[in-house]
């Protein structure tokens, strides 16, 4: 029977043996594992989270450090989400919401942090025009009969009160019954210029004037009755006055110049109106509307022809596509007597 071969650890121990003193018992404590040279290292994930955080201290052993950090985060490290002083998903410390920063201004802009809809140092818009129109907006003009006399004609209606008198040279202008007399302080800053586009809508006896410029002169109805500066003419016929008058810079807009080339088209009948135009006013200056009647006898709401019969059924007059402020003032048509409806358009700066 043959010998059983001596195994590797067999072949060491006799090694051992032959090699060394017996009383030196090194052989029997040896501890054949393979020696372990390095002197720590970080686990697989240690250090830092997946977002954040400082590194662990170095480990002695494979799986992780004797103070470094789990497999997770590390020994100050910050959770999965921010840094150890870090804000959550939506922002730093101090940091701004998803909105604006944390001093952030307003829709307009930030002082220090902008919004959805501005940039940092933003400023908000200092366009006051949309002020500047709006105390004048929607008020009309009226001339209502007070009585009926026979025919075309009627007494019209006095105002109670007449706050805007003749600033001197314009006599004619502001002369006889004032149905409608009212002073109206603008919107806007002092010292500065605004466009005011107005749209002028009514129906009105015409009126010729001296002195001034004559917007249009077309046969078309509705008319544009528009003319700027000058007087009334008195001493040629003495029908009604409308106007605006703006105090700063000053000027007169005379509303009821209806006429063509051939035709002034002063008669018993009245025209409906509906014309814009722009005007240039002070910011916080007044401006004053006013209707007068010269010899205290106004035109009915009468249609063309002036064929001297009462002004009935279908021989009236209506303005059509009124502004419904307008039309709330005078009630249904047809109206009345006689009516100029001011609407404020718009408002720009002037250049």
């Amino acid at each position: 029977m043959k010998a059983a071969r001596p195994t590797s650890l067999t072949i060491a121990a006799m090694s051992c043996a032959l090699l060394l003193p017996i009383t030196s018992g090194a052989c029997g404590t040896e501890d054949l594992t393979p020696p372990v040279t390095s002197t720590g290292g970080v686990g697989p994930t240690a250090g830092t989270g997946p977002t954040a955080g400082t590194s662990g201290t170095s480990g002695t052993v494979t799986n992780g450090g004797a103070s470094g950090a789990g497999p997770v985060v590390g020994t100050s490290g910050a959770g999965p989400t921010g840094g150890a002083s870090g804000a959550g998903p939506t922002g730093g410390a101090s940091g701004a919401g998803p909105t604006g920063g944390a001093s952030g201004a307003g829709t307009t802009g930030g002082a220090s942090g902008a919004g959805t809809t501005g940039g940092t140092g933003g400023t908000a818009s200092t366009d006051d025009s949309a002020t500047v129109g709006t105390p004048m907006h929607g008020h009309t003009i009226l001339m209502p009969c007070n009585g009926s006399p026979a025919g075309r004609v009627c007494t019209p209606k006095a105002a109670a009160a007449t706050p805007c008198k003749d600033p001197g040279g314009f006599a004619s202008s502001y002369s006889g019954t004032h149905s409608h007399n009212e002073q109206i302080t603008l919107g806007g800053t002092p010292g500065k210029r605004y466009i005011v586009r107005i749209r002028i809508q009514g129906e009105v006896e015409a009126k010729t004037y001296n002195g001034g410029v004559d917007a249009s002169n077309a046969a078309t109805l509705p008319s544009n009755g528009l003319y700027t500066g000058g007087t009334a003419d008195n001493s040629g016929n003495a029908y009604n006055i409308y106007f605006i008058r703006t105090d700063s810079p000053k000027q007169h807009y005379y509303l009821n110049q209806v006429r063509t080339s051939n035709d002034s088209r002063v008669r018993h009948s009245t025209f409906p109106m509906d014309y814009e135009f722009d005007m240039e006013v002070e910011g916080g200056s007044t401006v004053c509307l006013v209707s007068a009647d010269p010899n205290n006898s106004a035109i009915k709401n009468c249609a063309e022809p002036d064929d001297g019969s009462n002004c009935t059924g279908s021989n009236t007059t209506t303005v059509a596509n009124l502004d419904p402020l307008t039309a709330a003032d005078i009630g249904a048509q047809p109206y009345n007597g006689q009516f100029v409806g001011v609407t404020v358009v718009k408002t720009t700066p002037k250049p």
